[in-house]
């Protein structure tokens, strides 16, 4: 088994709350980003799946 080294929630708690809505917001955003493909029908689920 190797070491991973510490959790994500390890670092989520060591990160103050701004750096931690940040995150979230990228995150989200990133999400976004990928569905806009699927709405406007550039890329298709089929193609993502492997």
């Amino acid at each position: 088994m190797t070491d991973r080294g510490p959790s994500p929630e390890c670092w989520n708690a060591q990160l103050p709350p701004e750096r931690r809505a940040i995150g979230i917001v990228e995150q989200a955003i990133g999400q976004i980003d990928g569905l806009v493909d699927y709405a406007t029908r550039r890329q298709s689920v089929a193609h993502t799946r492997g």
